[in-house]
């Protein structure tokens, strides 16, 4: 008997871009989210607690609308 995950690869970006920044999709949210000016370690974690992300995802596994939710909490002060 084998497991079998469906769409999993289909659903995986490696390149996001946020606010004009490439994030790597191979790391946690995060660490990924430290790439983008102003944001640092702490900042991800933060960004991760208010939508509700789990933190141990990797950046590639993000829908487009928690990409959106991302941008618009970094950009709005």
């Amino acid at each position: 008997m084998s497991l079998i995950i469906e769409d999993a690869e289909n659903n995986f970006k490696h390149i996001h871009r946020i606010l004009n920044t490439n994030i790597d999709g191979k790391r946690t949210i995060p660490f990924a989210l430290d790439k983008i000016k102003g944001v640092g370690r702490r900042f991800g974690f933060l960004i991760c607690k208010i939508l509700r992300l789990n933190p141990k995802l990797r950046a590639g596994e993000l829908k487009e609308a928690q990409t959106d939710a991302i941008a618009n909490l970094i950009n709005d002060p």
